[in-house]
């Protein structure tokens, strides 16, 4: 005897057990990883305003600001290395749940593993591109119209490269300033907080496409089980 079915149901729907959404663990660190980006985006983006005001002689702006107590510049200043460690560590546990969640999504021949992919950020020389490759694979692998090894060929969008670049040209424009004189630190520390802030933005957009493409790929692979 056929099952039963409740009053006004689809009939042909698939049993309500079967189309459950596939099991992930880094939608949470995703979360936490944003709101560390999005401190830090004000710092970046709040200082580099305040270089430019000093910079063109915007007193009024200045005035405003470096009268307020406690001083917010020297807060953002004083927040700066307890905030570069939570964004390590978030980053950290994000890429490795979200490389975990990839291949569990169904992503086969993926090159770094979940503890590689987190652990390339701390190898000197290996981590100027380390990083980008495992982010890049992991957005691929995310791919929801892709499963097994397909996604070696699904395409990249443009902010994945401007992210690393604007990183790396961080750290090298940060290598230069050094070298300048005293003249330019104002105009220096404004160009490394924009590159900086740029960065930030950019690989925010890029966690929370990643987060959405699995978040789609889990609820759509529930049907093909």
């Amino acid at each position: 005897m056929e099952r039963a079915t409740a009053k006004g149901a689809n009939p042909y729907s698939p049993p309500e057990d079967s189309v459950r959404p596939l099991p992930r663990q880094s939608s949470g660190a995703a979360a936490v990883l944003l709101t560390v980006l999005l401190v830090e985006l004000a710092l970046r983006a709040f200082r580099a305003t305040l270089y430019l005001a000093v910079f063109f002689r915007w007193e009024g702006y200045q005035n405003a600001i470096l009268t307020l107590t406690p001083g917010p510049f020297e807060l953002s200043w004083a927040l700066t290395w307890p905030l570069l460690v939570l964004v390590v560590v978030s980053f950290s546990v994000w890429i490795f749940r979200a490389n975990r969640d990839a291949r569990s999504l169904g992503a086969e021949g993926m090159f770094f593993s979940p503890g590689w992919s987190a652990g390339i950020s701390f190898v000197p020389v290996a981590n100027l591109i380390g990083p980008y490759r495992s982010v890049k694979e992991i957005y691929q692998a995310s791919e929801p119209k892709r499963s097994g090894a397909e996604w070696v060929s699904a395409t990249v969008p443009s902010i994945l490269p401007m992210w690393w670049g604007f990183w790396l040209g961080s750290i090298v424009w940060n290598i230069i300033s050094q070298n300048l004189g005293a003249e330019s630190a104002v105009w220096s520390l404004t160009v490394f907080e924009t590159l900086r802030a740029l960065a930030t933005l950019l690989l925010m957009m890029v966690v929370r496409e990643i987060d959405r493409r699995q978040t789609v790929k889990a609820r759509d692979g529930a049907f093909l089980r």
